[in-house]
């Protein structure tokens, strides 16, 4: 049974709206995107930009702008110097930048946006947001009301800002499987779906494996959404094996971490459970040969400089030069 059940699923992500062609077509229009997390100027001095090379996309996550339920966002008067700083790390000038809109979490959100996801003033100032910053991308971290008449505002609020944007500007939001059921002409909205594949874990303990990351893809496709939307995330940190509320940057544990991924926390005794170069770079290879639109990694400052060799995008960028026949 498990076997005629892994055979339909192969078909139905075959037709799921694959990039049509070659593997190595397939390497090459492969995005990889990155949440850049800089709360402060302090965050943006410890960029180390060496794997900015790796990367098409970034999205700034930062609170920079926030949607209040007045029709407006409020954009922090540091927006202009922290897209200037970091733009100017880019030496390719090839990166296309995105901001992340946050969503006032104070009150009802179901109804302080109620007003706002349906009608076009707010698509109108994220526009305006988008033009005043030199931006390529609005993007959105949807965990919140979980009621259907929230997704369902929450899917009005998408047509109509893909109205606004039109093919001028790009669509983006992080899901899970479990907050993404909306309407399917807001699911054709969006452009790419940063699909959260962490903070999960098998039977056994580990973090975010290859199977729980496949099963989040099939899970999406379920719901409509397009294998070429989707950019399979790749976490560069690790969480406990018990899954305590812990967080632990692979940066900070990359030459303690076994075969299998472990680490142990010496104050705590927990285990850690980290993605490895190699099963990093078989997520990436797999979400290349089978037509993913990309990965997303969250987030950049978790991995080590460019030069060591067990850096994660490393094994990223290695996945795609070889698949596209550009590399060993």
């Amino acid at each position: 049974m498990e076997k005629i059940i892994a055979f339909f699923m192969s078909i139905v992500l075959l037709l799921s709206g694959a990039v049509r062609g070659s593997t190595q077509e397939k390497a090459e229009n492969f995005r990889v995107v990155s949440y850049l997390v800089v709360y402060s100027d302090a965050a943006i001095d410890a960029i180390d930009p060496s794997h900015f090379k790796d990367l098409t996309d970034v999205i700034i996550f930062g609170g920079y702008a926030v949607m209040h339920g007045d029709g407006k966002v409020a954009v922090s008067d540091r927006l202009a110097g922290v897209v200037e700083r970091l733009k100017a790390m880019d030496e390719s000038g090839k990166l296309r930048w995105h901001l992340n809109f946050d969503l006032d979490t104070s009150g009802d959100q179901k109804t302080t946006m109620r007003k706002d996801f349906r009608g076009k003033e707010l698509a109108r100032s994220i526009r305006a947001v988008l033009e005043e910053y030199d931006l390529d991308g609005a993007f959105f971290d949807y965990e919140f009301p979980q009621e259907w008449d929230a997704k369902l505002d929450f899917s009005v609020f998408l047509i109509n800002l893909d109205s606004v944007l039109k093919d001028d500007y790009l669509i983006g939001a992080a899901l899970q499987p479990w907050c993404a059921r909306f309407l399917q002409t807001a699911i054709a909205a969006i452009d790419m779906v940063e699909l959260m594949c962490y903070d999960n874990w098998d039977e056994a303990g580990f973090h975010s494996t290859m199977e729980l990351a496949k099963q989040d893809v099939k899970d999406m496709v379920k719901l409509g959404y397009k294998l070429h939307q989707i950019d399979l995330g790749l976490p560069f940190y690790a969480r406990p094996t018990t899954k305590e509320a812990r967080w632990y940057n692979y940066a900070e544990y990359w030459d303690q971490i076994d075969e299998n991924g472990l680490a142990a926390e010496e104050s705590t005794g927990l285990i850690a459970s980290f993605n490895t170069p190699e099963l990093i770079y078989e997520k990436t290879k797999w979400a290349i040969e089978t037509g993913l639109g990309g990965v997303m990694v969250w987030h950049y400052h978790c991995d080590v400089p460019a030069d060591n060799d067990a850096s994660l995008f490393n094994a990223v960028t290695r996945a795609r030069t070889q698949l596209s026949g550009t590399g060993n």
